[in-house]
């Protein structure tokens, strides 16, 4: 859910339809909307996300993208060094969004549920941390 959330919030806080992101990130107008509707981009299409939204001034955004591509490798990651920064950034997404909604309570809604599943990432991240040797 968090992803088809941040992508929706980049697009409509940039005036962009389905169709114009899609050109823009080099795929089709379809995995736009798969991507809107729930389905999960793999982590090159993370980064182009991530690096869209810098490239438009949309830093809290990106900072989700970032924390989405650090959810994805997390599971890969063995050592606590890496796992730690992983958790360093999804708790920097989550501050950067909560501070990014405050003046906005149209923008709270939308924002509510990725961090939630946020956090429960970051909930996640931190019990297999606990469960290392």
């Amino acid at each position: 859910m968090e992803t088809a959330e941040a992508i929706k919030l980049l697009r409509s806080s940039l005036g962009l339809s389905q169709e114009r992101l899609a050109r823009e990130l080099d795929v089709s107008w379809r995995t736009v909307a798969r991507y809107e509707a729930g389905g999960n981009p793999d982590v090159l299409e993370l980064a182009k996300l991530q690096k869209f939204a810098l490239e438009h001034g949309r830093d809290a955004i990106a900072t989700v993208f970032e924390a989405l591509i650090d959810v994805q490798v997390a599971p890969f990651l063995t050592s606590t060094r890496n796992t730690a920064i992983a958790a360093g950034r999804i708790r920097k997404a989550i501050d950067d969004l909560s501070s990014l909604a405050i003046d906005s309570p149209a923008l709270q809604n939308r924002i509510a549920p990725i961090v939630g599943d946020l956090t429960v990432a970051l909930n996640r991240l931190r019990e297999n941390e606990k469960g290392k040797p």
